[in-house]
């Protein structure tokens, strides 16, 4: 039901906006092979691109199915998440966590941005994948499960360079999940040692074809430190569901709620210090990546700040509470049984806690956190219903003044704000011209008027 909430929230007060548009026009204007290398930033991701390519052939500048395709991949990884949690110990909790991921207040944040919620659900989704069937390797030995891991890697390095940390993420798992219950085989062993120089290569390969960016980078550990400290603060403040934009809204309580967290966890369980310290070093490592990227050192700490950095870390969190948690239930019930009311407020917990969200969901779309999206669906809202009140007049090929869309929806350049690019995009056939009596204009509110 949240869900439908969010995508409803995210349609009534966004659309296509700046990345968005330039992958469909040049989904119009390359050969397929050009378009599916092309780089976003510094990163070849053909997957990505090729899904683009495929929703602006399907629906051209229809950004409902734009929204739908991304619920598609957030809910395959919200139903891996889940089979991943069951695997490990079958419990009601695991519920509890993966509503409150799936719900989470970021993935609004995704969903409003085409380009960006591309590039990270889908990597995501299959991050996870590779998680559940890895698990299923270590605890069945089941050699096509190791196959399944292989395709979710090579795949998710199709939408989003951070595919690259995935066997991290998996030696993160074993090392958590070291007993006689989970053995590492060989062949799971190689195609780790494979994964991680599959990985190195990679980020030796965009290092290497960095250019300008790579000496831009900020390599003192001062900003690095200080940096991973911002960071983990969102984090941390974004699992009450909020949207963090300064370093001002930070709480000290809720550092000290997830302290105790972790110190009951270890308390009840000392080896679950194991499963905190590999959430500790994937969390900070994926903070890294972004700490040591173009876009820090463009726009430095404030991109501890950007909201849509945040949703591919929780999934790890959620993971490595959940494993904590779930070792931790045994020896916790075995000292205090809970009043068999317990589920019931616990659900109503949770129930509080998707209406925290739902607001936070809210609060954040229809105020000034998103402006472009603000202005990108009034736009198109317009020019949709001013194009289809022409298209119901006599057939004319009519002539426009050119003209460019405000810089909010596409700040990239010039010659892609123009008029044309956006009627190509539309796919309507006009004529353009100078002003005069009887040719049109679109204002920067998106209506079209006729000049007299």
């Amino acid at each position: 039901m949240q869900l439908f909430l969010v995508a409803w929230l995210v349609l009534t007060h966004g659309h296509y906006v700046g990345d968005d548009l330039l992958g469909f026009w040049y989904a119009r204007k390359q050969s397929m092979g050009a378009y599916l290398f092309n780089p976003i930033n510094v990163h070849v991701v053909p997957l990505h691109r090729l899904a683009s390519f495929v929703v602006d052939g399907v629906a051209p500048m229809k950004f409902p199915i734009a929204v739908l395709c991304l619920l598609l991949f957030h809910a395959l990884g919200v139903v891996y998440l889940h089979r991943t949690l069951q695997l490990l110990q079958r419990s009601w909790v695991n519920l509890v966590f993966v509503a409150a991921y799936a719900t989470h207040v970021y993935v609004g944040v995704l969903l409003m941005w085409w380009s960006s919620g591309l590039h990270r659900l889908p990597y995501i989704a299959l991050s996870i994948m590779a998680i559940y069937y890895w698990v299923r390797h270590l605890k069945l030995g089941q050699r096509q499960s190791l196959y399944g891991v292989a395709a979710c890697f090579v795949a998710a390095f199709g939408f989003y360079p951070k595919a690259m940390l995935i066997p991290l993420y998996l030696a993160a798992v074993t090392v958590s999940l070291a007993s006689p219950g989970y053995r590492l085989r060989p062949r799971g062993a190689w195609l780790l040692v494979v994964g991680g120089l599959v990985s190195l290569a990679y980020t030796a390969a965009v290092g290497h074809h960095a250019g300008e960016y790579a000496t831009r980078v900020h390599l003192s550990l001062a900003f690095q430190l200080e940096f991973q400290r911002l960071s983990w603060s969102v984090l941390i403040e974004s699992t009450m569901g909020r949207v963090l934009g300064t370093v001002q809204g930070i709480s000290l309580g809720l550092w000290l709620c997830w302290a105790a967290i972790v110190a009951l966890t270890v308390a009840l369980r000392p080896r679950n210090a194991i499963v905190w310290l590999a959430a500790l070093v994937t969390i900070s490592t994926n903070i890294a990546v972004l700490g040591l990227s173009d876009r820090a050192a463009a726009y430095g700490h404030f991109v501890a700040f950007a909201y849509r950095y945040y949703f591919e870390l929780l999934f790890l969190l959620v993971l490595f509470l959940a494993m904590a948690v779930q070792a931790t239930i045994p020896r916790l019930t075995a000292i205090w049984r809970p009043p068999e009311f317990a589920p019931r407020v616990l659900a109503a917990v949770l129930v509080l806690g998707v209406a925290a969200s739902s607001y936070e969901q809210f609060a954040s779309l229809v105020d000034s956190r998103f402006p472009a999206s603000a202005v990108a669906r009034r736009y198109f809202a317009n020019l949709e219903t001013d194009l289809r009140l022409l298209e119901a007049q006599p057939p004319a090929r009519r002539t426009f003044v050119d003209g460019f869309m405000p810089i909010e929806i596409m700040p990239l350049g010039t010659w892609n704000r123009s008029h044309q690019v956006l009627f190509e995009l539309f796919r309507v056939d006009v004529a353009y011209g100078p002003p005069a009596r009887g040719s049109y204009l679109i204002g920067n509110d998106g209506r079209i008027s006729e000049l007299q």
